[in-house]
């Protein structure tokens, strides 16, 4: 606790010195606007091979790719489903695998259970 005190003015003194620095090499290398020019000049491969159709931008009045409505829909309810599946599945592990349930599943069928050792109780 006493640290967050006295440690905030050092943190932010080193902050400081380190933007400054940062600014400084990028001026004395010449690369001050070299990330925006790197931008510019290059999208990501993998976004722009699924992008079929093309969009004016409307600030730059420059033709861009972009993924119609419907495909980023079907992508969002791909990934909530698959997080969906996961959730349940890891909700289930926890509630449906007490160490009474394998006892009886162990004692009813006679051999051991798929699966009772991914519950972590046997």
């Amino acid at each position: 606790m006493w640290c967050d005190g006295s440690c905030a003015p050092a943190v932010t003194l080193f902050l400081e010195f380190w933007k400054r620095r940062q600014a400084r090499l990028e001026y004395d290398w010449d690369l001050v606007d070299f990330e925006e020019e790197q931008q510019q000049l290059q999208l990501r491969p993998e976004y722009e091979s699924k992008c079929t159709k093309s969009k004016e931008n409307p600030i730059t009045k420059e033709m861009e790719p972009y993924l119609p409505v419907t495909s980023k829909c079907a992508r969002s309810c791909l990934s909530g489903a698959t997080v969906l599946l996961w959730c349940c599945l890891s909700y289930c592990r926890c509630v449906f695998c007490p160490e009474d349930l394998i006892d009886y599943c162990l004692h009813h069928w006679g051999h051991s259970v798929p699966l009772g050792g991914v519950c972590g109780l046997r």
